[in-house]
């Protein structure tokens, strides 16, 4: 087995390759470390030679079974929260098997997730796809049985409305460009993606509705929003800034990628501030007071 550095340099990971049932294998081990290297290419190795000689199917790590399970679900809506879950997680679990992760290891993830502050419902949603992964390792033999996901109760309580005094102080204290889409969606009640990710072939000023594609709503199905006034006041506002995007500066960065949650943080906080514990909140009395 030859274990070898791609680049001329000898600066990278560390790959290995070698020759099983007449056919070449070569992988990269992921590591810089020499000794690591080749104690992962060994086990590699005699993995592929178990498999073959006996028959006997290598152990499958926590890493593998979260891997292919997000490639089996590349179409799912949520798809994205299912991996901001999982690299919570991760830390925790990677190099585990699934069969070692057990309720009492779930009940103490439980805790850990319970101790950053967070809502029940926000524990029960990493937990929710820690267990989608689990049972899809059922589903392709990894494990026997899914261990029960521990959920917390989740708080029944009702809507907090925001006032039109709170959601004005929200735009106010915003940025110009953060402080539109905040405007946008107090007018309209679109979703904070479907604001930033907002087309110009989605909004009609003329018959004054926006259409908001299946594949961009929540239910999987088409949605026509009104706009009233205020909100073809902010889209007239925003012509000429990008061909494509509406708010193009949150967007899109410059290589056309969608900006990740973080942007979106520091105008989470100032409506915080501002009386506004959750945008959702914000624009449906917005709504209500616009009736």
């Amino acid at each position: 087995m030859r274990l070898y550095k791609r680049k001329s340099d000898g600066t990278g990971a560390w790959w290995f390759s070698f020759s099983h049932r007449s056919k070449p294998v070569r992988k990269t081990t992921g590591t810089e470390d020499k000794q690591a290297a080749q104690e992962y290419a060994d086990r590699y190795r005699a993995a592929l030679w178990r498999v073959a000689r006996l028959d006997q199917r290598p152990e499958v790590m926590w890493d593998v079974a979260a891997s292919d399970w997000l490639d089996a679900n590349q179409g799912l809506r949520a798809l994205s929260d299912g991996k901001d879950h999982l690299r919570w997680a991760q830390p925790y679990l990677t190099g585990m098997p699934p069969t070692a992760i057990d309720r009492p290891l779930l009940i103490e993830l439980r805790k850990k997730k319970a101790s950053d502050g967070v809502s029940g419902a926000a524990v029960n949603r990493d937990l929710a796809s820690i267990s989608a992964v689990l049972g899809h390792a059922v589903e392709r033999g990894w494990l026997t049985a899914k261990p029960r996901v521990p959920k917390l109760p989740e708080a029944n309580t009702r809507i907090k409305w925001a006032t039109q005094a709170q959601a004005t102080k929200l735009v106010a204290t915003l940025p110009q460009h953060p402080g539109a889409m905040a405007a946008f969606s107090l007018a309209t009640g679109l979703r904070r993606s479907n604001v930033t990710k907002l087309e110009w072939s989605e909004p009609s000023l003329a018959r004054k509705f926006a259409w908001v594609h299946p594949d961009k709503a929540k239910g999987g199905r088409p949605l026509a929003v009104p706009l009233k006034e205020e909100a073809l006041k902010l889209l007239r506002g925003q012509r000429g800034q990008h061909r494509q995007w509406v708010f193009p500066a949150y967007a899109a960065n410059a290589s056309g990628r969608h900006v990740q949650n973080r942007v979106h943080e520091p105008r989470i906080e100032r409506g915080e501030k501002a009386g506004l514990h959750r945008e959702k909140e914000g624009w449906q009395s917005g709504l209500m007071h616009r009736t």
